[in-house]
């Protein structure tokens, strides 16, 4: 961390460094707080995986276990916001089983960002899609080249929603400053950095999870998901690991007055 500190701009390296390093050195409070979810994870997915789920009784559990997934996943990605920013013995005091008004900010805030990503696709869909066709004529049958320019297109969209993103943290740990403007304040000056620590891996999660789709077997379907909660597990440490050092290094946020409020909290 110590690296992280004395960087002058969003250090990328370091974040991804102490990011993959994070789920060894809090193991046992990310098993606590992230039981539930894995637990309720692997049900959702036996019961809605297509060798056993479909219609019916099968078909209907799937979906109270896929509500109770999500209602759990929120509490957890809380939980490892705190787990990871907050003092131990703080971030250990919050229930495992609770749902209070931090996890509803939180989910209101997914949703926004959710929303405001949507909004800003369908707005350049209609500029976007006849590039994608002049590109698919331009380089013919290199499929590639297509494939590289098509992403590049989404480049400025990741920019705006990795500034946005870090208004989650903020909820997480109680911060007086987590609204959207805030976040896009404290993200000033380190936006593309940003881009990049949240940005690409997501884009690599993606590209790697298609290729699950080739593999439709249940045992597939078990690996992914274990994969799929390691991958959240590191992008969740680069957001909070970013969030960090955006508010302890902005000249708006106070240290004392952070300290203060993650003890109340």
């Amino acid at each position: 961390m110590d690296t992280i500190r004395d960087s002058k701009k969003l250090p990328v390296l370091a974040i991804f460094s102490e990011a993959l390093a994070l789920p060894r050195k809090h193991f046992h409070s990310l098993i606590r707080y992230g039981l539930p979810v894995l637990v309720l994870g692997l049900f959702t997915t036996v019961f809605t995986s297509p060798q056993i789920g479909g219609g019916g009784f099968s078909g209907l559990l799937g979906g109270i276990f896929g509500l109770a997934f999500g209602l759990c996943l929120v509490m957890g990605i809380v939980s490892c916001h705190r787990i990871f920013l907050l003092d131990s013995e703080i971030a250990n005091s919050t229930p495992v089983w609770r749902w209070t008004i931090r996890e509803t900010r939180y989910l209101i805030g997914w949703i926004t960002i959710s929303v405001v990503t949507l909004a800003l696709a369908l707005s350049v869909m209609p500029f976007v899609v006849p590039m994608l066709d002049d590109m698919s004529g331009a380089v013919g049958n290199d499929g590639f080249l297509y494939w590289l320019l098509s992403n590049a297109l989404y480049v400025p969209l990741m920019y705006i929603i990795s500034r946005l993103m870090i208004l989650l943290p903020a909820i997480a740990v109680g911060s007086v400053r987590r609204g959207m403007g805030a976040a896009w304040q404290l993200s000033k000056n380190n936006g593309w950095r940003l881009t990049i620590l949240i940005g690409l891996p997501a884009f690599v999660s993606h590209q790697v999870f298609t290729l699950f789709e080739y593999f439709e077997t249940f045992p597939m379907f078990i690996l992914e998901f274990f994969f799929w909660l390691f991958l959240g597990l590191i992008e969740l440490g680069i957001l909070s690991l970013s969030y960090a050092w955006l508010r302890d290094n902005s000249s708006s946020e106070s240290k004392p007055a952070q300290i203060n409020i993650q003890k109340t909290d």
